[in-house]
């Protein structure tokens, strides 16, 4: 996936109020690319808003997944 290309590490997955929450964690450059890209209408699902805090990575993640 897009998170995957980028070299970010993570997760993501469904919340039960239908939302999705997804951690990135990687390049700031990188983090702010991912982000223009669930922004931009491209992604495989519809996107409706974007919420997004930036802060220090926690180093837990090894790769991407979903949850």
């Amino acid at each position: 996936g897009e998170a995957d290309r980028l070299g970010l590490v993570g997760s993501a997955g469904n919340r039960l109020d239908g939302t999705v929450e997804i951690v990135a964690e990687g390049n700031l450059d990188d983090v702010e690319r991912f982000l223009q890209w669930l922004q931009s209408g491209d992604t495989p699902g519809r996107v409706e808003g974007v919420e997004a805090s930036i802060g220090p990575a926690t180093g837990e993640f090894k790769r991407f997944s979903l949850w």
